[in-house]
């Protein structure tokens, strides 16, 4: 902005810029005209800048981009021998600044900030403690989850227990609803067999269902839900029951008993459907995929256990088919000979007692000692069907009494041990007795052993059986599954022992069985 030419500068008070012409230039004369050429000027802005600036003769200056505020302008001027004029010209000069830059401005843009700092502290405040209340739900929600997943399989651990301690058919189905409805919290359950009386699907047992409404629940062959089910053998879930779809008797059962929702879970061992697990609520859409799931785990666990149910009974059979063919065998080559022998003798007494009837005491002597040894030999066999003597002798006794018509049959030398001898029961001392005779069985029959040491030793709360014997051995990697073993596994596990085999080829075979027994007074159980 210039000045010179405008005003005169000794009439010039004040002047006032405002941004953005914040610049203004100027030009200014001393009053010398002696050597006007040899006048020296100087000039400053005061508040800006504190030193002179000593422009010779020059006579303008400029001042550009002044910030905010007040300022004063000195014009100093000399003649041509150097005096200078002391006092000079001064101009006061008001620069007028953004609004930006103002006090006002900034006070308000500091409040401005504080607020918004403070909002956003406010604001990142409720933001984590909403994070923190979302995490408090995530782990609530999670703890919840966990601790159902832990009452889930805590249940079917001891839906695990029950299943495994039942022994018929109707006693795992039984589990399956009872488990249902009190630790799974089923409303309603029941099971659906095929009755070939009444040739239909029927229920067999149930929980939480009224006992009237039970008749109206059979079906024929393939009828149905539970006759698909039954049919396909694959599982069914209604999550919100339309009774127009059911049949009427069906209905009314559906709607006395306020089911919303069921599934259909098919029991299915070796590739057969033999029932159809029911689960019923009073609520629709009562599954979800952590539900199905445990159904389907309990029911494969039942599955399961029916399905090794029948293998045991199975290995009874063989079992028993096996002890049969060995009594069968032992008759026919030993009593059965004996008496054809005994036969002979009589025969050949016969034919020799008109014309040598010296001759016939021999036969006759012959025959008697056969038919006597045949008579030993039945009684042997009848006692180890049935050792009566274990109720009328006990263990001991009739073990050691077993033991010396066995030494009397077979080449082998056996020593018992018995120590610290007292009375079990009756069925602890039949599985001890059977397995001893089984074990004595196998070393007559492939052991060729000299020698075989049977010790029965109690203790306070066990029973300890050792057979060993001297004789051939054999790989346990292809014996020791046979049958004998199989079946004195079995005897032992029925009575809640261990059982151990230990042999190798050319070494003997031993054999370690530990049964648990519980003292209380005179008494002694299991």
């Amino acid at each position: 902005m210039p000045i010179s030419g405008l005003t005169p500068a000794e009439s010039l008070q004040e002047i006032t810029l405002q941004w953005p012409q914040n610049s203004f230039e100027f030009e200014f004369a001393a009053l010398a005209f002696e050597q006007p050429s040899k006048n020296q000027y100087a000039y400053t802005l005061e508040n800006f800048e504190s030193n002179w600036n000593m422009i010779g003769t020059q006579r303008n200056g400029r001042y550009t981009n002044l910030p905010g505020g007040t300022y004063t302008l000195r014009l100093l001027g000399s003649n041509s021998d150097g005096v200078w004029n002391e006092e000079g010209v001064s101009i006061k000069v008001t620069v007028i600044p953004p609004f930006w830059v103002t006090l006002w401005f900034r006070s308000s843009l500091l409040v401005f900030l504080v607020a918004v700092v403070a909002v956003g502290y406010r604001w990142r405040v409720k933001s984590i403690e909403g994070r923190n209340r979302e995490l408090e739900r995530l782990v609530q929600r999670r703890t919840g989850d966990l601790e159902k997943r832990t009452r889930e399989i805590e249940a079917l651990y001891q839906a695990d227990e029950r299943i495994l301690r039942n022994v018929t058919l109707i006693q795992v189905f039984q589990t399956l609803v009872d488990v249902s409805v009190s630790m799974l919290k089923a409303d309603r359950s029941v099971v659906f067999i095929w009755s070939e009386e009444k040739n239909k699907i029927v229920p067999r047992v149930s929980h939480g269902f009224r006992p009237e409404t039970l008749y109206a629940l059979n079906f024929d062959q393939g009828e149905g839900l539970v006759g698909q089910t039954m049919k396909t053998g694959e599982t069914l879930i209604v999550m919100d029951v339309k009774l127009s779809a059911l049949r009427g008797d069906i209905q009314t059962v559906i709607r006395n008993e306020g089911i919303q929702s069921f599934a259909h879970f098919p029991i299915v061992v070796d590739g057969n459907v033999i029932a159809i697990f029911n689960v019923a609520y009073t609520r629709p859409n009562a599954f979800n995929d952590d539900t199905i799931r445990l159904f389907t785990s309990l029911v494969n666990r039942a599955a399961l256990s029916i399905a090794n149910m029948q293998l045991f009974e199975q290995t009874k059979d063989l079992a028993v088919m096996e002890e049969r063919n060995r009594l069968a065998r032992d008759l026919h080559d030993s009593a059965k000979q004996k008496a054809f022998a005994a036969l002979a003798q009589l025969g050949t007494a016969n034919g020799i007692l008109k014309t040598k009837p010296n001759d016939v005491k021999v036969h006759l002597t012959e025959a008697e000692t056969l038919v006597f040894e045949v008579i030993q030999e039945l009684t042997f066999l009848i006692q180890e069907i049935y050792p009566i003597a274990l109720q009328e002798k006990g263990l001991p006794t009739t073990l050691r009494e077993y033991i010396f018509e066995w030494e009397n049959r077979n080449d082998t030398e056996v020593k018992l041990v018995i120590r610290n001898e007292r009375p079990l029961p009756l069925e602890i001392e039949q599985a001890v007795y059977r397995i001893i005779q089984e074990a004595l069985a196998n070393v007559a029959r492939h052991s060729k052993a000299k020698r075989a040491d049977v010790s029965l030793v109690y203790n306070s709360d066990s029973l300890q059986i050792m057979v060993a014997d001297d004789g051939y051995g054999f790989d346990m990697n292809q014996r020791a599954k046979g049958m004998g073993f199989r079946s004195m596994r079995e005897r032992i596990s029925s009575v809640r022992g261990t059982i151990q085999i230990q042999s190798a080829p050319g070494q003997g075979t031993r054999l370690i069985a530990q049964l648990p027994i519980k003292t209380q007074g005179k008494e002694t159980s299991i």
